[in-house]
């Protein structure tokens, strides 16, 4: 269905203070209406959250008669495959722009011109399989996009030349762009020498580590590799506090592999479906891990009783712990004496246990209800 004309009806109380209450507000000569949320800022101004997700629409007119009192547009789950240029330059104070799930194969150049104000885009689940060097000129203050779920081949090195406050970027699930970095990660290499922060490449197909691409990374705080085909630990950013591994095929955590991270606070490995073997000191130098998960791990059968580290190391200050669902047949009570101090909850359930002398110490642990209902 053709937006042919968007108008926005805006009808605001002259109150103090304005209840974000959903309402219809755009509509076409067809009778299409979109859900809007007015409310009011922290300096109490009059701002609009404008819903026109799973609308069934398949094209947007040149000029969008619109209020600039929007802040964000929601036009996910539609039929649409092209923007012209400019299309959005008269929502010019908008700060979110969702196109999630649409059919974009291709964008214009300048299809997000003048939307100077944008912090926030997301472009996830399309076909888009190039996008041109120059897409993001003029969005000088955005800083999180949004490019997952797409066909993407390769990155242009300016690509992101126009984007000084980019703080997050998501790529994952491009296969094809995974593979593509492997031989040349210059992009990315060159905005993570600037300001960003958090990266997910999840399920790229990425095989190594391309060399020197986090030599440069000193702000970079979240990143994601899960259920790429990574076989070793590799050398990562220090500056790390958040990191997700979860579903590479790595068979042994070794000493020393993560003592290059001492402000990590998070750590994922789950569904580590090789992993057999957690080495003594594995997690040693940890010295602000917070959270570790380590469940579906199907062939985990041997955790080293000194792999949070020797009585001599500095402390692994774990508060939350989980083994759930992996290959496990004994612990030995060792394991958590140096996270003692700190441990808030420990989940072993769905483990193959086999009930021998070696566990006597689980009977004697105050577990939750939560951690002890499927222990076995």
């Amino acid at each position: 269905m053709a937006l042919a004309m968007l108008i926005l009806v805006t009808v605001l109380a002259a109150t103090s203070a304005l209840e974000p209450t959903p309402q219809l507000c755009l509509r076409d000569a067809e009778g299409l209406a979109c859900r809007c949320t007015a409310s009011l800022t922290e300096l109490g101004v009059h701002v609009w959250d404008v819903d026109c997700s799973s609308r069934n629409i398949s094209s947007l007119p040149t000029e969008l008669v619109i209020s600039q009192e929007a802040r964000s547009l929601d036009l996910s789950r539609n039929q649409l495959s092209s923007l012209t240029n400019e299309q959005f330059s008269h929502w010019g104070n908008l700060e979110e722009l969702s196109l999630s799930r649409n059919k974009f194969t291709s964008l214009n150049e300048g299809a997000f011109w003048g939307l100077a104000n944008l912090r926030t885009l997301d472009l996830s689940y399309n076909m888009l399989t190039i996008l041109p060097d120059k897409i993001f000129n003029g969005l000088s203050s955005l800083s999180n996009l949004n490019l997952g779920m797409n066909w993407l081949q390769e990155l242009h090195p300016q690509l992101f030349s126009s984007t000084p406050h980019l703080d997050s970027l998501i790529l994952s699930y491009n296969t094809a762009l995974g593979k593509n970095l492997m031989k040349s990660a210059e992009c990315l290499a060159i905005l993570l020498e600037r300001n960003l922060s958090s990266l997910s490449l999840n399920n790229m197909s990425i095989e190594k580590i391309p060399d020197g691409l986090f030599s440069g990374a000193s702000q970079l705080r979240y990143l994601s590799l899960a259920d790429n085909p990574l076989k070793i630990v590799d050398i990562l950013p220090a500056s790390l506090e958040s990191l997700n591994l979860s579903g590479i095929n790595v068979e042994v955590l070794l000493p020393g592999d993560f003592i290059s991270y001492p402000k990590l606070r998070k750590l994922q490995l789950d569904r580590l479906i090789h992993l057999r073997t957690v080495q003594e000191n594995a997690f040693e130098g940890l010295t602000s891990l917070e959270v570790l998960t380590m469940e579906n791990c199907i062939q985990l059968h041997e955790f080293d009783e000194f792999s949070f580290g020797s009585p001599n190391s500095a402390p692994v200050p774990l508060k939350r712990l989980s083994l759930a669902r992996s290959g496990l047949h004994t612990l030995s009570s060792k394991t958590f004496l140096p996270l003692a101090p700190t441990l808030e909850h420990l989940a072993l359930q769905g483990n193959p246990w086999r009930c021998d002398c070696k566990l006597v110490w689980m009977r004697q642990t105050n577990f939750s209800l939560e951690s002890s209902e499927y222990l076995r």
